[in-house]
């Protein structure tokens, strides 16, 4: 290595919206590298982020490189993403403040996984991770009232937001909650009903399979949802948080929802996790099998989180018909996702965002 090369948090590296960078080379963190993406810092299927920063999500890569003080690139001193969501906020943050985000390094790790993942390993990061999501969220955002909250310079206007705020918000993230306290609201409510039985788990660790019951009678809420809007009886980081599993069905009342959680879809390291299959055949023989008129429906393999419920949400089959169904694909298809080759990643990601 030669002396005076440039490290990660060496510098601050200057946050480049995707619209703007032109011939720039750049690091893009959290998303598929461009022609000039000079180093790409991302657990999006098949990039090519160095294998020994691998991480579960986007910003612990990040987190890895500044601790590592990793290399960049020559001429490299813009960071960029061209696509938001919490995961990559945190990630920008470490790159573009690396003196802060080492400082808040766990609590921007756990807020990360927060906003992929729907994983909350304590209300701290739920704050932070929901405070970003509302500033991104187009119906919500307090950012830019009146202007376009769509494309590429809207992109780059709320990440640069979102880096100005979040010293204060990791400083103090309960302050948050005055203004973006719908959504804690929600889990907690989702958490109480776990905590009283109302939710009950039954676990296939072979399929990395899990069943929630829930009681019919749980409101979920706007913020009760999976997928493209699929509804939930509860926040889906209270889910998340009761069972790791990657495959969840949910039933509550008449109603399923069956889904692969998103860290199916990325590359991650810290447990193994089963392939996904592809959906749309099993939609296909719960159809046939229901007695009325009522048909199922399922996203590509290759979505984000995809979905397998009944259009409507409610089903006529019997539940253990349902289970039995869905345990024998799981059982018996092929696998029909990798995160780890190339194959219509970044299709998949453009046709759902």
């Amino acid at each position: 290595m030669r002396r005076g090369a440039r490290r990660v948090g060496d510098v601050a590296l200057e946050l480049v919206g995707i619209d703007a960078l032109g011939e720039r080379r750049h690091v893009m963190v959290d998303g598929a590298p461009r022609a000039t993406s000079a180093l790409t810092l991302s657990h999006w299927p098949a990039t090519p982020s160095p294998p020994e920063l691998a991480r579960d999500t986007s910003c612990e890569i990040a987190l890895a490189a500044l601790a590592a003080r990793w290399r960049l690139p020559a001429a490299v001193d813009a960071a960029t993403n061209d696509h938001l969501d919490e995961d990559g906020a945190c990630a920008l943050f470490v790159l573009c403040a690396p003196a802060l985000a080492a400082a808040h390094g766990v609590l921007l790790a756990e807020a990360a996984r927060a906003g992929d993942f729907d994983v909350v390993t304590s209300e701290a990061a739920g704050f932070v991770a929901w405070t970003l999501r509302a500033l991104f969220d187009p119906e919500r955002s307090p950012l830019a009232a009146g202007a376009s909250r769509r494309g590429e310079a809207w992109t780059a206007h709320a990440y640069a937001e979102a880096l100005a705020e979040l010293p204060a918000l990791l400083e103090h993230p309960g302050r948050a909650v005055a203004r973006y306290g719908d959504e804690a609201s929600a889990w907690r409510a989702g958490t109480a009903a776990l905590a009283t039985g109302r939710l009950r788990l039954l676990r296939d660790p072979e399929l990395d399979f899990v069943i929630i019951e829930a009681d019919d009678a749980l409101l979920g809420g706007r913020f009760a949802r999976i997928g493209h809007g699929h509804a939930l009886p509860v926040h889906p980081a209270v889910l998340h948080g009761a069972a790791e599993e990657s495959r969840v069905l949910v039933h509550w009342g008449d109603r399923w929802c069956y889904y692969d959680r998103y860290e199916t879809w990325v590359r991650t390291v810290s447990r193994p996790r089963l392939l996904r299959r592809e959906l749309g055949p099993l939609a296909a023989e719960l159809s046939a099998a229901e007695p009325g008129a009522i048909s199922w429906s399922a996203d590509y393999c290759g979505t984000l989180v995809p979905v397998l419920a009944p259009l409507g949400g409610a089903s006529d089959l019997a539940p253990e018909v349902v289970v039995a169904m869905i345990r024998r694909h799981l059982a018996g298809a092929p696998p029909a996702w990798d995160p780890s080759r190339r194959q219509g990643a970044l299709l998949a990601y453009g046709a759902t965002h």
